[in-house]
């Protein structure tokens, strides 16, 4: 038996996930394509994998919802159907919001989790996760308020660890590795890497030549594959 493993995350080119004002969820580009896509992304049986922080603010968000609103997509109603793992040390179960069960541990740990993935995958199993580029993790100091952002400068690269910065109006704090690291995890985990990629934009998903040549100047994600091999 194969299993695959995909880690989904959706944000903006600034990072914004998920924001309120006029920086709605889908920044106002959903359209059937996408809606269509992501609905046959969860159509077949899998499981969901969240942090605590994530889990608690999808939670969050289908609260404030009713029935009918953007919020529950046809989409979300068959991913909420779907079994979830929730990694936390702070959650404890049941969880009323999702399918969900409690996993203690700590997600920023990704050698961990990989190691957990590997543990978990069948032999010839196939890993899928992808991470906001390293690029745009290093440092904010180019950030100019709400405004599209024009300038990315990479500094601190090789310094990795906690980053405090600008996010949804509010600060956060996320996590920064380098590409090697990545890389080095998941060999480390006893998987090998199969693909690493950095999804280019497509001119033809964009409404002006402007702002497509604006989404070509960094990548947004990085994107690897890893396969585990061997019978161990």
């Amino acid at each position: 038996m194969t299993a695959t493993y995909t880690f989904d995350v959706f944000s903006s080119l600034d990072g914004f996930g998920a924001a309120g004002g006029n920086w709605t969820g889908y920044w106002g580009k959903e359209g059937p394509e996408l809606l269509e896509h992501r609905l046959a992304q969860y159509s077949e049986d899998q499981r969901i994998v969240f942090g605590a922080k994530t889990y608690r603010a999808f939670a969050a968000m289908l609260a404030s919802s009713t029935e009918g609103s953007d919020v529950r997509d046809p989409w979300v109603t068959r991913m909420r159907s779907l079994p979830a793992t929730v990694v936390s040390y702070t959650l404890k179960g049941p969880l009323d919001c999702l399918n969900a069960t409690v996993v203690r541990g700590d997600a920023v740990d990704v050698g961990a989790v990989l190691r957990r993935v590997y543990a978990t995958l069948a032999q010839s199993g196939r890993l899928v996760f992808s991470v906001e580029h390293p690029i745009i993790t290093s440092s904010d100091q180019a950030w100019q308020g709400r405004e599209p952002r024009k300038a990315w400068l990479v500094d601190d690269y090789f310094v990795t660890g906690w980053r405090e910065t600008e996010w949804m109006g509010s600060r956060v704090v996320k996590f920064h590795r380098t590409v090697e690291d990545y890389v080095s995890l998941i060999q480390s985990a006893g998987l090998r890497l199969e693909t690493l990629r950095e999804p280019a934009p497509a001119a033809q998903r964009f409404a002006s030549q402007q702002e497509f040549r604006r989404r070509q100047r960094i990548p947004l994600l990085l994107l690897l594959s890893a396969i585990r091999e061997g019978s161990g």
